[in-house]
């Protein structure tokens, strides 16, 4: 799993805080899934009427506790002058689009993590949340 490319292609989603983050989820449960993970989302509608949801990915027993990992999916919004926003541009050993620090980044580096851990004696759990 190449993380650069991870965080490239979860910045190319827009996923502005006014709207759904469904594809967000789309993009990252199947990964999620890959890495053994079982999953489960949970969805409702916000006060303006756009569906959003949550992700969580158990890796392990199923018991109570363990360690979770956990970063929000949605982003402000953005200058639609700025070029760079959606494009997980890399310059000068820098990767540069929105979200890129806040938290899709943290996202990007929770899968490569995840993908080098075994099940252990507690639950692993991954949460991408909305909002």
């Amino acid at each position: 799993m190449d993380i650069v490319e991870t965080l490239q292609q979860l910045v190319a989603i827009d996923s502005t805080s006014s709207r759904t983050n469904l594809p967000v989820l789309d993009w990252l449960e199947p990964r999620v899934r890959r890495l053994g993970f079982e999953t489960r989302r949970m969805t409702w509608l916000d006060a303006a009427g756009v569906e959003k949801g949550n992700l969580i990915g158990r890796l392990g027993p199923e018991a109570s506790g363990g360690l979770a990992l956990v970063g929000h999916t949605d982003c402000v919004p953005f200058d639609p002058d700025w070029g760079e926003a959606l494009s997980g541009t890399v310059r000068d050993g820098k990767l540069y689009g929105r979200g890129s620090a806040d938290t899709k980044g943290s996202i990007a580096a929770m899968l490569q993590a995840a993908s080098r851990v075994r099940p252990g004696s507690g639950p692993l759990w991954l949460l991408f949340t909305a909002d």
